[in-house]
């Protein structure tokens, strides 16, 4: 027996007698104290981990008369061990013990259950769960009841978001745990709906990886419950919405599931009761698709700031790397001359994503999320503090005022085929047929420019790439372009004597 001091008492327990499986937040012992035999959960937060911030937990439930919410005889922090602790009377079986057993319930033993768990969440209405599932509900003196209240807003207290995350349950969790924003009674309410489809089926609405249940929860609606009153099916369907403000509150709920339990549905009334059932499963469906598509809007945002905070630190390098060997270059507005050459870089262009999350490139499966020009330029005199500038779209023949050739390429940030991540990539085409300006950049909703990515029969083929040009392939990149500025600050940059472009003509 190990002996614990906590804030009230004394008490010992058993590490080889657990009560139950461990859960996310801790395991639950068999100990003792002067009331006699007691349940002792031991916190999986260390005091360090913590950094020893205190154990408010008792004192927010305390001293009410909750019918519905598992008592806590005592808590805190046991300076022997470092280790936090809870002790609470030992229950007869948990929910999740029930469910393996004898789902799925029948209706009035379904409402039972639901209505004892919206009564506990009521009674102690300034507090949100934030880890409601089957394993805190708790059988006691023939009442389900409520275990753990405060634990999850503790340990968010005391650690990050992710660790936040690492404790939650993910079958129960719901989008906004997630997301890591505000979470509200309506959070708990949440965790119901899935402990109900557990009820129904035996099982939550989501399952598979931790990863599969997440995008579930944050994009996807579960299958429909088949049950005999369409009522429940519908406030199931309510309860789950993905936006908490759609969901119903407590006292509603509490209001239907004491219905349901008690007023059969009237059969005048069942196929309206069905109608409201496919309503409430479409709505939910429809929402979850804006919710996915809101999802994949987000992402996109996240994914554009990344690549053009990439982009413009690739790019500041190739210029920082001028001005170091240089003061003869002059820089202004994303160009940069030297001699009679000079560098010119277009601004950055964004590309949604499609809706059906396939590759924007269909022929050849590139998917593009930004892009831009670039060039050099060869003039036949020094420019002159005049800036060589890139059409807003590079046709195949066209030639920038004041160069006497020029070499533009197609910079994009995407993510290549059978590839899961984006990064930066440089590819340019030419004319099989010759050209004076090769090679040269396509825009990328040019048709042109996937039909060449995908190996296509077309106009233009592609004369080098593509190749990626961020992280390891920076140097690359950068010495690439310097090469070229070189040849073009001298007047020796020309179009190349064949195609597709060897690297090794990219040798000093």
């Amino acid at each position: 027996m190990q002996a614990i001091r906590l804030n009230n008492a004394e008490w010992s327990f058993d590490e080889a007698a657990p009560l139950g499986r461990a859960g996310g937040f801790g395991e639950v012992f068999k100990g003792s104290g002067k009331t006699g035999s007691v349940a002792v959960k031991r916190l999986r937060l260390t005091a360090a981990q913590a950094a020893f911030r205190e154990l408010k937990i008792g004192e927010a439930i305390a001293g009410r008369n909750l019918q519905h919410v598992v008592p806590i005889l005592d808590y805190g922090l046991d300076a022997e061990s470092d280790r936090y602790f809870i002790v609470m009377p030992i229950c007869e079986c948990s929910l999740a013990d029930r469910i393996a057993v004898n789902a799925p319930f029948d209706i009035p033993s379904l409402c039972r259950i639901v209505l004892d768990i919206l009564q506990g969440l009521i009674e102690v209405g300034d507090l949100v769960h934030r880890d409601l599932k089957p394993g805190n509900v708790l059988l006691l003196e023939g009442r389900w009841c409520l275990a753990d209240f405060g634990l999850a807003k503790f340990v968010e207290d005391s650690t990050s978001l992710q660790t936040v995350r690492d404790y939650l349950t993910p079958a129960y969790a719901a989008p906004e745990q997630w997301r890591g924003d505000r979470v509200s009674h309506e959070t708990d309410l949440y965790a119901l709906g899935c402990i109900i489809y557990d009820l129904v089926t035996g099982y939550p609405p989501f399952g598979g990886t931790s990863e599969d249940v997440r995008e579930a929860h944050l994009q996807k609606t579960p299958d429909a419950l088949t049950i005999g009153d369409p009522r429940l099916s519908a406030m199931v369907s309510q309860m789950l919405r993905k936006s908490q403000q759609a969901r119903p509150s407590l006292e509603r709920c509490k209001i239907m599931f004491d219905r349901i339990s008690t007023e059969a549905p009237k059969h005048n009334r069942s196929a309206f009761l069905h109608a409201v059932k496919q309503v409430e499963e479409n709505s939910a469906r429809a929402e979850a698709a804006l919710e996915a598509r809101q999802n994949r809007l987000n992402q996109w945002a996240l994914l554009v700031g990344a690549g053009t905070a990439a982009f413009e630190d690739i790019i500041l390098k190739l210029f920082n790397e001028i001005k170091t060997a240089t003061s003869q270059a002059r820089f202004s507005n994303g160009s940069v001359q030297l001699g009679s050459g000079a560098i010119g870089v277009s601004e950055l262009r964004s590309i949604p994503g499609r809706d059906d999350g396939r590759p924007n490139c269909r022929q050849s499966g590139w998917d593009i999320r930004l892009y831009c020009f670039m060039n050099v330029a060869r003039a036949g005199r020094a420019l002159e503090g005049a800036s060589v500038r890139l059409d807003p779209r590079p046709q195949l023949r066209t030639v920038p005022f004041l160069s006497e050739y020029r070499w533009t390429a197609t910079l994009m940030f995407a993510c290549a085929p059978n590839e899961e991540n984006f990064r930066w990539w440089e590819l340019s085409f030419y004319n099989p047929r010759g050209v004076d300006n090769e090679p040269f950049a396509i825009a990328v909703d040019d048709r042109a420019f996937d039909t060449s990515l995908a190996h296509g029969i077309g106009e233009v083929d592609i004369a080098y790439g593509p190749q990626p040009i961020d992280a390891e392939d920076e140097e690359s990149f950068v010495s690439r372009w310097l090469i070229l500025l070189g040849r073009a600050s001298t007047g020796e940059l020309s179009r190349p004597d064949y195609f597709p472009i060897d690297e090794n003509y990219f040798l000093s």
